[in-house]
């Protein structure tokens, strides 16, 4: 199972596990297959950082701002994924 913050279990009760990243995959080969660029940013967790090493992937530091209170922030790393240098 893939980590709590990747699918926002806080929000949504449905999360975003491994089938799905998969699926983003092939869906991010097509858009390249056809010559479209793209900028996707997914929370760090081990299964991303694999399926997507194939692009150019960079880790930024952000904060996350869920329900919008002080004491919910909390500092977390997304990977920056693109098929194209930037």
């Amino acid at each position: 199972m893939l980590l709590k913050i990747v699918g926002f279990s806080a929000i949504w009760s449905a999360t975003f596990g491994l089938e799905d990243i998969e699926r983003l995959q092939n869906t991010l080969k097509i858009l390249d297959k056809r010559r479209m660029k793209f900028v996707l940013s997914y929370a760090l967790c081990k299964e991303a950082k694999s399926i997507f090493a194939g692009w150019n992937v960079r880790q930024v530091h952000t904060q996350r701002n869920i329900s919008g209170f002080a004491k919910h922030r909390r500092r977390a790393i997304e990977l920056i994924i693109s098929n194209f240098t930037f």
